[in-house]
């Protein structure tokens, strides 16, 4: 039989009982009432960080240079249609060829200087737009940005004409191809009256009971007269006004009155963010390090003591 009280097993000689570890309650979770209320304690350091930051970058758009937009919209040129498609335009109009044309002509003429040339070069193509004009066929639109109000306004001015002068042999081009299509058109008039003539002639020597065919043939070669007359005279139409166009402006450049950067207001803005968080930054650290610097020396002292 089991005794009722047996004898509790002996531990080895060498057994050694590990430490119980209890898992401490965090106490390092974020406090946001104590976190607020210490943001509050600094208010001299995000106030002052964000006035000296406003009043810094009210500073910074009085300094940095200004810019002006400047706004035109070209038609493209166009005997009968365009003799170029808009985004065909678009593609001529930023190249490098282009845009160094466009630029050696505003040095001459006096509204950008020789040494801003490169920057002026790549400012055409990083910082002005050409795109289709919505719902209006063979319109392109042009802003860009300039120094001054009159150098934005030389400056579209100065692209509609170089591209006017680069379009001006498409349209040559094309005026010859409609000459070419009236000299073939009046050639078909004139081949297709002699043949109705003959064949009217033709029909007028036989019997009296001819005359209905007369009558058919006198209509069937009427219409087709009537046709080529009419292709004739449309041709000849669509080299004259208003269907041929040159590439011309078609309306006044607009150019803003208040420049379209700096923003005061955004410039201030951001310095009152950027100020305040700053000023918040140090609100906090400087303190904390003030707190580590005293406690090292504490423990120095200690130490020597």
């Amino acid at each position: 039989m089991t005794p009722n009280n047996p004898t509790p097993p002996q531990m080895p000689a060498n057994y050694t009982m590990q430490p119980q570890y209890v898992m401490a309650a965090p106490d390092d979770e974020i406090n946001l009432l104590e976190l607020t209320d210490k943001f509050l304690d600094q208010w001299r350091w995000w106030v002052g960080g964000a006035l000296i930051g406003g009043v810094l970058g009210l500073g910074a758009a009085f300094v940095v240079p200004p810019k002006y937009e400047a706004h035109g919209v070209v038609r493209v040129a166009q005997v009968a249609s365009a003799v170029e498609s808009v985004p065909e335009t678009i593609v001529r109009m930023q190249t490098l060829a282009f845009r160094e044309e466009v630029v050696e002509r505003l040095i001459k003429a006096g509204q950008v200087k020789p040494e801003k040339k490169e920057d002026w070069v790549r400012a055409l193509e990083a910082k002005s737009t050409f795109k289709a004009v919505k719902d209006a066929a063979n319109y392109v639109d042009i802003a860009l940005t300039a120094d001054t109000p009159a150098q934005g306004q030389a400056a579209v001015s100065t692209i509609t004409q170089v591209l006017k002068e680069r379009q001006q042999p498409l349209m040559t081009e094309r005026q010859a191809q409609v000459d070419r299509s009236i000299e073939l058109a009046k050639a078909s008039l004139a081949s297709m009256e002699k043949s109705y003539e003959t064949t009217q002639a033709s029909l007028r020597a036989q019997p009296p009971n001819s005359e209905a065919y007369l009558e058919l043939a006198r209509m069937s070669e009427a219409g087709t007269l009537a046709g080529l007359r009419q292709k004739v005279l449309d041709l000849e139409n669509s080299k004259l006004s208003p269907t041929t166009k040159e590439t011309e402006l078609a309306g006044p450049i607009g150019v803003s009155d208040r420049p379209v950067f700096p923003k005061k207001s955004v410039f201030t803005a951001g310095g009152l963010v950027l100020g305040a968080l700053l000023g918040t930054l140090l609100g906090f650290a400087l303190p904390a390090w003030w707190e580590f610097q005293r406690k090292r020396k504490a423990a120095k002292q200690g130490a020597s003591a």
